[in-house]
């Protein structure tokens, strides 16, 4: 089974951004990467991956609006061997976007595809730069992507990466297919409206569109987020103590995050 491992984030400023991270989650810096067209900054809790970007333009985002676009952009996946995950990503529809690095060998190697909605997501042989100690409190555990059509979405990632279906919610403002690799959970969402989602372009709207970290203490997480510059944004379900209930913040570039105390179906 593949393990999804890595969530990219446009922001304006990496080294604004970094600090919101490394003090609200402690996670830890463990790169910089200054390219040609784009920089970023890696951040990781021990397992997963975090990347604060910034491109200039259109090539390895596919962005037209890359000057002014802010927000959660792909997601990658550590996989056994490149060829035989490519194969099964043509044979279900994806087609190969950009590839960045040379040597699959290499920490930090990807290969970037898009699934048949459009939206970008990684594979690599052996991930991205991890931290060598896992922080205390937070673990970044939970990708959420906005597509076309749930069930042909979950039939791409379960065929392609042997994803497990491990929920769904039809609630009044969105419904939702849960998939997990038996560490993260991979949301694939349908949202009715702007309600839970911030979108004014719901009906539309398709592409990677937040991520969540488990928390030990929630009241203390929001507190750190507060005085760092994030503001509450929306609240999913009731009991903290349950698995997928969640709390929305917007971090101060307006990106969207969760935070949960248990986590969501298929995390660990």
């Amino acid at each position: 089974m593949a393990q999804l491992r890595h969530v990219a984030i446009v922001v304006r400023d990496l080294e604004q951004a970094a600090p919101f991270y490394e003090r609200v989650f402690a996670l830890r810096r463990v790169g910089r990467d200054d390219l040609e067209f784009g920089s970023g900054v890696y951040l990781s809790d021990g397992v997963f991956n975090l990347a604060l970007l910034r491109y200039k333009g259109a090539r390895g985002s596919g962005l037209s609006d890359a000057a002014s676009f802010v927000g959660t952009h792909h997601f990658g996946f550590v996989v056994d061997n490149l060829a035989d995950t490519e194969k099964r990503i043509k044979a279900a529809g994806g087609t190969f976007f950009f590839q960045l690095g040379e040597g699959e060998e290499k920490v930090n190697f990807e290969r970037k595809f898009k699934d048949p909605d459009g939206i970008i997501f990684d594979i690599s042989k052996h991930g991205w730069t991890q931290s060598a100690e896992q922080a205390t409190d937070s673990r970044l555990r939970h990708v959420a992507i906005v597509v076309k059509d749930l069930e042909k979405s979950a039939q791409f990632y379960e065929s392609v990466f042997d994803l497990k279906r491990v929920g769904r919610d039809d609630l009044e403002f969105a419904s939702g297919i849960y998939l997990s690799d038996g560490t993260v959970n991979l949301a694939l969402l349908r949202y009715n409206g702007s309600t839970g989602s911030g979108l004014s372009d719901a009906n539309s709207f398709v592409g990677a569109h937040h991520f969540g970290f488990i928390v030990g203490d929630l009241a203390a997480a929001e507190q750190r987020i507060e005085t760092a510059g994030g503001t509450f944004f929306f609240q999913l379900g009731e009991g903290e103590e349950k698995v997928n209930f969640e709390r929305k913040f917007k971090d101060p570039d307006g990106i969207i995050f969760d935070i949960s105390r248990n986590g969501w179906a298929g995390t660990r």
